[in-house]
Formats: structure tokens, C-alpha cells, sequence
């Protein structure tokens, strides 16, 4: 068959437009809340024995009265699979050739030699898979049995950070300060009642207060308000309450929340699993044309001692 103009025309057309060379795509949130948790490494469970001890000082006398009993217990945290599966059909990826990348189609290779693959994965299905973990597993994951051959929600993949938190709560392992709800110009004193409540080993300690963005950036106004604008206070500085020695340390993983938590470093964790890596590393697949992108990774959140976590009654 002849090849006339009218023929060609659409893809012609292809060669005179010109493109942007990176596709536009929504702000995307990086990993944060894992940067501030203590690495675990275990090939299944991990357990973190504890004890705690009654007073044992006492006023002499000379018959033996033992006082002080010990109380032995442990936390444990085990490893939960996670996956991601990408399938993308003949006619998606015909349609990304045509409408972007024509040079791309590589006739003749296996579609797993494609530049395509490679391209997708570190631009974005990587950055999709930061945004996943940071904004609705790291903290808010609650993990739900799957139903056989149906795609779950994100959120159920794992247990998250405050899930954790909650089941202890609920457990009376943790028991949170009664302070009620706050508005944004009574935070610095919510914040500073907050610090107040601790045993006193830990309420002048340099310690974190996990919170959401908007709490911190309440302290910020609130703080601004009470000292006044015609100070050397900048919103790039670190929002301290420094009376008893802690530091706001805003997670993108906790926005919504009106959650404070404290805890001593090394307390809060996140777990991998030994020998496998700590990120999805991705294993494509071509059956019958279709291009099929398969990983999978292990993570756990949570705490190794309950005693030392604070928190407000608030969710």
C-alpha cells in the first residue's frame, strides 16, 4: 500500500510538536518520619526485653524487710511483607510512544530492555512509592488481611507508627496526658503544659516531639504573637520549647493529627528484614506483550519501651 500525506499525516504530527523533556506531575512527599526513627534489622520478630523496679531505699533497722520487687517484660514488633505490583498493557504503552517518547519504541528487544521500564520506575513509581509510605503507612497504616485476588487499600498494607501507639493506649501500656484539645493560639501553652506533665528524669531532657506541620507551625504564630514581630525570629528556625529542653520535629506522616509524641532516641524504631533490602527493588516481567513490574519489602514500626512514651489524648 501506498504511503500518502493524508496517511501520514498523524504521525507527522508527532515530529512537529515540541515537548517539555520532564512530564509534569503533583508534589510528591519524601520518606521523613523513617529518617527519625532508630533502624532494627531482624530476620522475623524483634524483641526488646525491659524491666522496671519498685523503690528499695528504706530506714534501718535490723530485721531483714525486702522491698524493691522487679518487674521483667518485653515489646515485640514483627515484620510485615508489603509488595507493589505494575502492569502496563500493549495499548499504554503505545500511547505513551506516540503521545511523548516516539524515540523509545525499540522494535525488536523485549519490552524489558525498553528504556521505558527504567524510566518509569526512578521517576515515578519511586517518588509514588516515597508519597505512599511517608503520607498513609508510616503513621496512619493499619494493616487488614487482603481479599484473594483483589488490589488492597495503601493504608492496610501495615501497621504504622500511631497505629502502634494506639493499640498500647488501648492496652494501658501508655497512658496519655489528660490535656484535652488546643487551638492555635493556646499552643505554646498546650506545648509547655505538655513538657510540664513529664516524670522529671525526662521533662528537662533534650528530647523530639513528633507532631503534624500545623502544630508546629501554630507554636510558630502563637509564639510570634506573644514575644511580638520586632524580633530576630525566623520560621526556618527550629521551634524549641526551651524551658524544658525539647524540639518540635514536624512529619509529614502525622498532617491532620493533633498527636504529640515524645520518646528518647533510639526508643521509636522501624524495622527491616536481614539480607533484603530496605527498598522495593523491581522485577519486570513480559508475558504476551504486556509488561508486568512485581516487589516486594518487609517493614515494621514501632517502640521498644512504652514506659518512655509520652503523649497528649489526643488522635
Amino acid at each position: 500500500m501506498a504511503v500518502t500525506i493524508a496517511s501520514a499525516a498523524t504521525d507527522l504530527q508527532l515530529y512537529n510538536r515540541v515537548y517539555n523533556k520532564d512530564i509534569r506531575q503533583l508534589m510528591k512527599n519524601k520518606m521523613v518520619t523513617e529518617g527519625l526513627l532508630a533502624p532494627r534489622v531482624t530476620d522475623h520478630t524483634y524483641v526488646s526485653p525491659n524491666t522496671s523496679m519498685n523503690d528499695i531505699v528504706q530506714a534501718y533497722q535490723w530485721q531483714f524487710t525486702p522491698k524493691g520487687d522487679v518487674e521483667f517484660n518485653q515489646v515485640t514488633n514483627s515484620l510485615q511483607l508489603l509488595k507493589i505490583d505494575i502492569r502496563f498493557l500493549p495499548e499504554d504503552l503505545d500511547r505513551f510512544h506516540d503521545s511523548w517518547m516516539v524515540e523509545w519504541v525499540e522494535q525488536g528487544k523485549s519490552r524489558l530492555e525498553w528504556s521505558f521500564p527504567r524510566w518509569i520506575w526512578e521517576n515515578v513509581i519511586m517518588p509514588k512509592f516515597e508519597d505512599n509510605m511517608e503520607m498513609k503507612i508510616a503513621y496512619n497504616g493499619t494493616y487488614t488481611a487482603p481479599t484473594a485476588g483483589t488490589a488492597g487499600l495503601t493504608v492496610n498494607s501495615c501497621d504504622g507508627l500511631g497505629t502502634k501507639l494506639a493499640a498500647a493506649i488501648t492496652g494501658g501500656k501508655v497512658v496519655p496526658f489528660a490535656q484535652g484539645t488546643y487551638t492555635p493560639t493556646t499552643t505554646v501553652a498546650y506545648l509547655e503544659d505538655f513538657c510540664k506533665r513529664m516524670p522529671l528524669p525526662y521533662r528537662f531532657s533534650k528530647m523530639k516531639i513528633l507532631c503534624a506541620p500545623e502544630v508546629a507551625a501554630d507554636f510558630y504564630f502563637d509564639r510570634r504573637e506573644r514575644f511580638g514581630r520586632n524580633v530576630d525570629y525566623s520560621a526556618t528556625d527550629s521551634q524549641q520549647v526551651e524551658a524544658y529542653n525539647k524540639i518540635l520535629t514536624p512529619v509529614p506522616s502525622m498532617a491532620g493529627s493533633k498527636r504529640l509524641i515524645c520518646t528518647p532516641d533510639n526508643n521509636a524504631i522501624v524495622g527491616f528484614k536481614r539480607g533484603a533490602n530496605t527498598m522495593p527493588v523491581i522485577r519486570w516481567q513480559e508475558q504476551d506483550r504486556v509488561l508486568k513490574g512485581l516487589a516486594e519489602f518487609y517493614r515494621f514500626y514501632g517502640f521498644e519501651f512504652y514506659e518512655e512514651v509520652f503523649c497528649n489524648d489526643q488522635a
